[in-house]
């Protein structure tokens, strides 16, 4: 008899055989990693208990055990690397490789492909393929009933409900449409349309609401939705293109990030600022320092700080010419970001002192690099093309790389 996953992946891809492919499946998990990691930068501000969405820095890992880059870490502690396998054209394959934080050593392939998410508690990982979302018991690796629902998963600060939301990267029922999934029980909700094309979601800290941006070429919109009766809101007009939206640990800002600006919104209110003009077309990021003092935009070669007191843009900081700001993790403190470029064949992760606003030395890592921070902030964990590098945080050099053979990665999370 083939095993649970053999049956859960044949289940898969014959219920999606009607589904249109998605895009680029590469830029589809790379914009949702970039999602998660804006978010768990603003998680960090407070405390270990003050969350934003998907995986909280503040709650992934707990403690610290030796390991290759330093530190110690809680032998419980599990970091989670997806790999692209391929596009057959009606679902995405891959795999999701657990690694040991003890030990640095990988487990047994959970062959399964999509976006990472982890409950709040650190007992699920759930994977999104875009048709369904299988939830994984992190404490055997073991997947357990799929989902059917459509779009990715995004799960509130309290654990209690995710919203599944499609992207126009997947060309689906899901695009413009909002399914909650209740995660006692994992059955999803009715599905609500808030838009004919959605981009992303980020929970305010207190999980009471939601926000989707739905993006055009010309003006956007986000939508607020009340997470306790799953109601859309009046639409917010941001700038053009406004797609990636980040949150203030306090939860009273929410900037939303377009082609050319970046919009400013008041959450008690949900009416928009003034927009922040930059002098250079941003990439897909933007990031929350842990004190909720200053935001960052990525461009190509530089990373740009806005003062959140005055919403005004400061200094660009150079990563490298002609290099794409892709991701940023803070370490607790807020002392130092780290900005990762997975394009070109040196892939690099370079670390930022927020204080001064000046590079450190890049670290190379390799194609396709995708990062992860733990939350006592001594370890930065790099995925890229056939492997896993720790990175330490107290030298800012890489340990030995952890190999695998599982080609293109998506993402990396950790859990408690």
């Amino acid at each position: 008899m083939a095993d649970l996953e053999t049956r859960l992946r044949a289940a898969m891809e014959s219920a999606v055989a009607s589904e249109q492919p998605p895009g680029n499946l590469v830029e589809l998990v790379r914009r949702r990693h970039r999602r998660y990691m804006a978010r768990a930068a603003v998680a960090g501000a407070a405390s270990v208990a003050v969350v934003a969405v998907l995986i909280p820095a503040g709650t992934r890992l707990l403690g610290h055990i030796p390991g290759p880059a330093g530190g110690r870490w809680a032998a419980t502690s599990t970091v989670y690397a997806g790999f692209q396998d391929k596009f057959t054209g009606t679902a995405i394959t891959g795999t999701v490789i657990p690694i040991n934080a003890a030990t640095n050593r990988p487990g047994k392939p959970i062959r399964i492909g999509g976006s990472l998410a982890v409950a709040p508690d650190g007992k699920t990982l759930y994977i999104s393929t875009g048709a369904w979302t299988i939830p994984v018991s992190t404490a055997t690796n073991k997947p357990g009933k799929p989902i059917r629902v459509h779009g990715f998963l995004t799960i509130d600060p309290n654990g209690k409900t995710a919203y599944a939301v499609g992207t126009d990267a997947v060309i689906s029922p899901a695009s413009g449409r909002v399914t909650p999934v209740n995660l006692a029980t994992n059955k999803p909700g009715r599905p609500f349309r808030v838009c004919s094309i959605s981009g992303m979601i980020a929970f305010t800290p207190d999980g009471k609401t939601a926000y989707v941006s739905c993006h055009t070429a010309g003006p956007s919109t986000v939508i607020p939705i009340n997470t306790a009766t799953n109601r859309p809101g009046k639409p917010i007009r941001v700038g053009p293109g406004g797609r990636e939206i980040a949150i203030t640990p306090d939860g009273k800002t929410a900037y939303v990030l377009g082609m050319h600006t970046v919009t400013p919104i008041n959450t008690a209110t949900n009416t928009p600022g003034k927009p922040i003009r930059l002098g250079s077309n941003p990439t897909a990021l933007i990031a929350i320092c842990p004190d909720g003092k200053t935001a960052y935009v990525g461009t190509t070669g530089t990373v740009i700080p806005i003062s959140t007191a005055t919403n005004t843009p400061g200094q660009p900081i150079p990563i490298g010419a002609g290099v794409p700001a892709e991701e940023m993790v803070f370490t607790p403190d807020g002392k130092t970001g780290y900005v990762a470029n997975g394009e070109g064949p040196t892939g690099r992760v370079v670390p930022i002192d927020t204080t001064t606003g000046t590079p450190g030395n890049a670290i190379l890592i390799g194609v396709a690099t995708a990062i992860a921070i733990t939350p006592d902030g001594k370890t930065v964990y790099a995925a890229a093309v056939n492997k896993v590098v720790p990175i330490s945080t107290a030298t800012n050099r890489p340990g030995k790389p952890i190999r695998l053979r599982y080609g293109l990665p998506g993402e990396i999370v950790v859990t408690p």
